[in-house]
């Protein structure tokens, strides 16, 4: 297992602004919640009923304290809603279906609208994410009083507002060709998280097409060369330039030296566990994946909370960009039904670190891409509240023409 590799740090995002070229920073515990958890369904049940899903055109699945709500598009004929009842309950009796006031068209029309929206006049950063147990969007942002005044009477109640933070988590430590996913990456500003080995992938500078290793699209501007950070904070290994940039997508590549489908996976700076990658990972809500950055290493036990989630993100020249909502996504720091909130998070350094599940044989199947933490108040359970967020690797792959890097 090449034993020379120590195992490193990673980045992640949190929320409040600070410069997202900013070194990692200290780690802050996560709050424990002051909820009840409660035991949800199993991964089988919810995979399962993702199908039905899926297969129904619903707007998806959704956590709720009495089970999962699947909820269906407006103008859903009542015949058609008791034939999805029928299929979720054999699945889960404790399903229920419901059929929400907006159509898939009108909520992509709704999201754009909030991402790009006039109200946002200071560039804040924003999330999103529909949710079909209130049938709302819910909007998380870092803007100013005033904006989110704006926000909510533009938008009535089809949105909830919320004011939190919200960071881009920028920041192993010994690697060398061929490079693995979750190495400690940096250059003169930022330091990040290597992710995923791709083939097929284009250079922007020639149009050729080339293999390529990921890190999130706001850590490094195009042509920065990248090293490998060692844990002292020298610099190692000369990893590649950034070759491809992605405005739609928080993720961009580099080229330049040889890189492998494996993953670090160690818990702890000095660990040199790893896993190799056997290709793109299944996606769903309530999906449980784990994640391995350079800041906070390799942890999981984390629920997918929303498999269609849109955020506004920053690139290293200061510029505003989207990744829409049919390309992002959010997960939890814990497993709880529906809390979701008990367990360890990502922070600043872990940006781009790779995002997975793992088979019976210890290998690694590919689900995203790390970019950024939403963190807020919940009143409710009268607890602090994190959302992880990433990229989906198949809207990567689909959208670059490339391929996974296996074993």
């Amino acid at each position: 297992m090449r034993s020379k590799r120590i195992a490193g740090i990673v980045a992640g995002a949190v929320a409040v602004m600070v410069p997202l070229a900013a070194p990692a920073s200290s780690a802050v515990a996560a709050s424990s919640s002051a909820a009840t958890p409660s035991k949800g369904p199993s991964q089988e049940q919810l995979k399962q009923i993702d199908k039905v899903a899926k297969a129904e055109h619903a707007l998806g699945v959704f956590a709720a304290e009495s089970g999962p709500v699947l909820v269906l598009p407006a103008g859903t004929p009542a015949d058609r809603k008791a034939e999805a009842l029928g299929k979720a309950a054999k699945v889960l009796d404790a399903t229920t279906v419901k059929v929400s006031k907006f159509t898939q068209k009108e909520l992509d029309g709704l999201g754009k609208d909030i991402l790009t929206g006039p109200w946002n006049k200071n560039d804040s950063l924003v999330t999103i994410e529909y949710d079909g147990a209130t049938d709302k969007m819910i909007v998380n942002t870092d803007a100013p009083e005033s904006d989110r005044t704006g926000l909510a009477k533009a938008h009535g109640d089809k949105i909830k507002v919320r004011h939190a933070r919200i960071q881009s988590q920028w920041n192993r430590f010994d690697d060398y060709a061929p490079f693995w996913g979750g190495t400690s990456l940096m250059n003169d500003l930022s330091v990040c998280t290597s992710g995923w080995g791709l083939r097929n992938v284009e250079n922007q500078d020639n149009g050729q097409r080339v293999d390529m290793m990921t890190t999130a699209g706001h850590c490094f501007s195009r042509h920065d060369l990248i090293v490998n950070r060692h844990e002292d904070w020298s610099s190692g290994q000369w990893m590649g330039w950034v070759k491809h940039t992605d405005w739609n997508l928080d993720v961009e590549a580099f080229l330049g030296y040889r890189y492998e489908g494996q993953i670090w996976t160690g818990s702890y700076s000095w660990a040199n566990d790893s896993r190799p990658v056997k290709g793109l990972g299944g996606l769903w809500q309530g999906l449980t994946v784990s994640v391995s950055g350079q800041t906070t290493f390799a942890h999981g036990n984390h629920t997918i909370t929303a498999d269609n989630y849109g955020f506004t993100w920053r690139s290293e020249d200061g510029n505003q960009h989207y990744t829409w909502n049919g390309d992002g996504f959010a997960y939890a720091p814990g497993s709880n039904w529906p809390s979701y909130d008990q367990g360890m998070h990502t922070e600043v350094g872990d940006s781009g670190a790779p995002i997975y599940t793992v088979d019976y044989n210890g290998g690694a199947y590919a689900v995203g891409s790390h970019s950024g933490m939403v963190q807020w108040w919940e009143g409710n359970c009268g607890c602090q509240q994190y959302r992880m967020y990433g990229v989906k690797m198949g809207s990567v792959l689909g959208s670059w023409g490339a391929s996974l890097m296996t074993r």
